[in-house]
């Protein structure tokens, strides 16, 4: 008997492991890795954040885990942020760019203010311990009420020097009791590449296909991105045809699908070679918008060698009838202006002045060429412009902009989307400046630069309706995503533009790169080096020109008349009726449209 319940206990046990480990990669972690804090460093690092009198923690003993004790928090009182409680564990040794960095630990909810499902809620942080608060990893996790184990591996792309970089559990967003153990970052400097590290098979909140927000985006997506074409056909007395072939294909989208470009492949010997024609078959064939990477910023605008490329860029975009944003005016960085700003900065008149001249001269320069500038990137975190100016001279640089072109959109644009959460508050308190002291903004721009996990999809959602609120448009200016592993990405590039797409006020989604031979992250393109597509081009494909394309055969009725609900768009109409075939072209907009069409 005694063997029998040994037997059965010991089952017991390693079932109860299959579903702990169950998620877990087999690949080996290497055992070169160095440990970039002290063991004990989650259990001696105190509670920061504005709202940690509403929490306490302690440490408990667990039994038959890999650790042998976990840090307990129970949080009182939800905060606002869920940053206003967290544990922050400075790291001990610099970080490379390149390095090979793996982030584990363990975590389990006793209770939450979730009472149907009893889970909490853990953001996973690893960033700089300064301004601008930089990420390497930013995910907000589900907590389940059995042990969870994650492995976040991730190749870092910034150099921090030791002591400046921390890891920050962010556990102020439910009330809730969790406890957390087995915490460690290792580095395996550069090794190894990240990918061949082991990762537990996460997900970002609202990536279940049974999410409630999908079906509430969908009626969305209904909603504002299709209208109602009406078609009549009449023969020469006015009569009704009836039983008229009609083959409604939709050749372009009113939203605006784009994508950064680089003048390389436009103009000089890089646009001579295959890649370079392969570049612009696959630009025409993907989208209908670009932005200019580098070429039309500030420093290289006045570099005469710049110009050839800026100019046979924007000619074969306007040959092949894909819009351009203007990108950007003033980034207020020493780094990322001509090398004379440093030097007048303490001249405020001269400095102004300066600016205002650059404006005019690069709308001036492009009017008719582009349907909208970025006027200020990043004023958040490049603010070296700022030293003696007040933020409120954005509106002199938005009024010049204006003055040079006024037929134009002016955006506003920022990093917020994908990093800073409490970014946000900055950025509606410039946009709401800009707006009170009558400057002529008119959208905003969410860079979305995502790593890892991205963010939650409903969090997405909430953050697009807050400022769409102010009125203006919003665009999605630099969208890329490097995930866990393809499948990931594959999935957050899928439902980040799809969240997108189904708010009203969001005009545009741009790509900050397509194919891996152009791209500033390889690894986030669309297309391989050998061009070969990869899961998330798949998907942009499947979104883009099939999900949300319309091609619809269809014949009229007893009346002569046919309806169709397509996407907002360019269309061409192939009729047949009464043994002709004919074409028409035209324009779907918001508000639909009706054709009348008379068959000789």
């Amino acid at each position: 008997m005694r063997q029998l319940t040994s037997l059965i206990t010991c089952l017991v046990m390693f079932i109860a492991c299959m579903n702990v480990w169950a998620d877990d990669k087999t690949t080996a972690l290497p055992d070169n890795g160095k440990m970039m804090f002290a063991d004990d460093a989650l259990f001696v690092s105190p509670l920061h954040g504005s709202a940690i009198e509403n929490a306490k923690k302690r440490t408990v003993a667990i039994k038959d885990m890999p650790f042998e004790k976990a840090l307990e928090v129970e949080i009182l009182v939800k905060p606002q942020f869920d940053r206003e409680i967290q544990i922050n564990i400075p790291t001990t040794m610099a970080i490379e760019d390149g390095d090979a960095l793996f982030l584990e630990l363990w975590a389990r909810t006793l209770s939450s203010d979730d009472e149907q499902n009893q889970v909490g809620e853990i953001r996973l942080v690893l960033e700089q311990n300064f301004k601008p608060w930089k990420k390497i990893i930013w995910m907000k996790q589900e907590v389940g009420k059995g042990w969870t184990h994650y492995q976040v591996p991730v190749d870092a792309k910034m150099p921090l020097e030791a002591g400046t970089a921390k890891v920050a559990l962010r556990i102020g967003g439910r009330k809730q009791v969790l406890q957390i153990g087995g915490l460690r970052l290792l580095n395996f400097k550069q090794s190894i590449s990240a990918k061949k590290l082991p990762h537990s098979d996460l997900d970002y909140m609202g990536m279940s296909e049974n999410a409630p927000w999908r079906a509430e985006a969908a009626k969305r997506i209904e909603q504002y991105r299709k209208a109602d074409m009406k078609v009549e056909l009449v023969d020469l007395l006015g009569q009704p045809i009836s039983d008229a072939k009609v083959h409604v294909q939709m050749t372009r989208h009113a939203f605006g699908f784009g994508c950064v470009y680089n003048t390389r492949w436009f103009h000089g010997s890089h646009s001579e070679t295959e890649d370079g024609k392969k570049y612009r078959q696959m630009y025409k064939k993907l989208f209908n918008i670009g932005v200019d990477e580098g070429a039309m910023k500030w420093s290289a605008w006045e570099n005469p060698k710049a110009w050839p490329g800026v100019e046979a860029s924007l000619s074969w975009m306007e040959e092949n009838d894909i819009d351009v944003r203007g990108h950007c005016l003033v980034w207020g960085s020493f780094l990322r202006m001509p090398k004379d700003l440093s030097l007048i900065i303490d001249n405020t008149d001269v400095l102004k002045q300066r600016v205002i001249n650059h404006i005019h001269d690069a709308v001036g320069a492009t009017r008719g060429r582009v349907i909208a500038w970025d006027v200020v990137n990043e004023p958040q975190s490049h603010t070296d412009i700022f030293k003696n100016l007040d933020d409120e001279v954005m509106v002199d640089w938005f009024k010049a902009a204006h003055q040079a072109n006024p037929q134009i959109g002016l955006a506003l644009n920022e990093t917020t989307t994908g990093s800073m959460d409490g970014g946000m508050d900055t950025f509606e308190r410039h946009a709401r400046m800009l707006l009170a002291k009558g400057a002529p903004i008119t959208s905003l721009g969410f860079q979305s630069h995502f790593s890892q996990l991205g963010m939650p999809i409903d969090q997405v959602y909430a953050i697009l309706e807050r400022f769409g609120k102010l009125g203006l448009d919003l665009e999605i200016t630099e969208f890329d995503y490097s995930g866990v592993d393809e499948k990931m990405q594959a999935a957050f590039t899928r439902d980040y533009m799809t969240i997108c797409f189904s708010h009203p006020k969001v005009i545009s989604f741009l790509h900050w790169g397509f194919w891996a031979g152009s791209h500033w992250r390889p690894d986030r393109a669309l297309f391989n080096k050998d061009w070969s597509i990869k899961p998330n081009g798949q998907t942009y494909m499947d979104l883009v020109f099939d999900k949300w394309w319309t091609d619809v055969k269809t014949k009229t009725d007893g009346n002569g008349k046919l309806q169709v609900r397509g996407f907002q768009g360019d269309y061409l109409l192939t009729i047949e009726a009464q043994g002709k075939t004919m074409t028409r072209q035209l324009q779907l907009p918001r508000e639909g449209c009706t054709l009348k069409v008379v068959v000789p």
